[in-house]
């Protein structure tokens, strides 16, 4: 079957409390490889809920040199939360974002994210 779409989604977020934590994501890379396989290259993919240093990394390869997109929803959940992403330790988290107003927090943690991702992004051209 061929599509005409120049865009498609694919998400890594679960739902529900026994979901958070683990190696759940592992088996969501493998569908999101498969799901790759079945699309064309030039088709660009939004990736949703899979904002870490250590899965960007593994979607960003999964994906080969199609192009992609970020949906971050962790930049805003951290924030309202008063954490500071992509710090070295969830006490540094709370302690660098203590004394920023939120909505700084917010721009501050999408800012970084931001910056990895086409950091990621970059390196693979």
């Amino acid at each position: 079957m061929k599509s005409g779409a120049g865009c498609a989604a694919f998400s890594f977020q679960t739902v529900g409390r026994q979901n958070k934590g683990g190696s759940a994501w592992k088996g969501y890379l493998a569908g999101f490889r498969y799901f790759c396989s079945l699309i064309p290259p030039s088709v660009l993919v939004a990736v949703v809920g899979a904002v870490s240093l250590r899965r960007l990394p593994a979607v960003a390869a999964a994906a080969g040199k199609r192009p992609l997109t970020l949906v971050d929803t962790v930049s805003f959940v951290s924030a309202r939360r008063g954490l500071l992403v992509f710090s070295s330790r969830a006490r540094d988290a709370r302690k660098e974002g203590r004394d920023m107003p939120l909505d700084r927090l917010f721009f501050e943690n999408v800012r970084r994210i931001a910056g990895f991702w086409e950091g990621l992004l970059d390196s693979k051209k």
